[in-house]
């Protein structure tokens, strides 16, 4: 029963993987709004807030270099190593206080339509709460997550983003 599915996750994914790339090169050649010409020297800055799944609230901000365009062909999209730090207070009725997340990952930049990013993040992230008795003793995590940006402007987009272990994300890239 368990490998069976598995292997109806994988089929669902890879016909997932087979349509999207396709629909998404038919929605950019439609598309009448030209994204920013892409730059090495472009670097993004995103500031944000955040509620965690531990209990957990406060802003955070982000760099973002880009590495890499046109990684798969046919479709629009860039390669970014994004950086940055979420400052949290953490709630707990026994003990409460600041703690952080340095994150460091990968981000896939696909663009659909006018004005839509939508991207997934795999990196690595740290965590250090306040109390190291009760929560979290220092520790290095994997970071997944993904989210999309809305661009109102020509470098200015409204960003969210949802990810394990940080949490939710809105914020504005600029």
């Amino acid at each position: 029963m368990r490998r069976s599915k598995w292997l109806l996750v994988g089929g669902l994914l890879a016909t997932l993987a087979s349509v999207v790339p396709g629909a998404t090169a038919e929605a950019q050649r439609r598309s009448r709004v030209q994204v920013e010409h892409f730059d090495r020297t472009t670097i993004r800055f995103d500031a944000m807030f955040g509620i965690g799944w531990y209990s957990d609230v406060g802003p955070g901000f982000r760099v973002e270099f880009p590495i890499v365009r046109n990684l798969v062909r046919g479709i629009q999209n860039e390669l970014y190593i994004s950086a940055g730090m979420e400052l949290r207070w953490f709630y707990h009725p026994i003990h409460d206080g600041f703690g952080v997340y340095p994150i460091g990952v990968g981000q896939w930049d696909f663009h659909v339509g006018d004005r839509w990013v939508f991207f997934p993040e795999l990196g690595m992230t740290g965590i250090f709460a306040p109390d190291r008795r009760r929560f979290w003793r220092p520790v290095l995590a994997p970071y997944f997550g993904g989210g999309f940006r809305y661009y109102f402007g020509s470098r200015t987009a409204i960003v969210v983003r949802t990810s394990w272990p940080v949490g939710f994300q809105v914020g504005i890239t600029f």
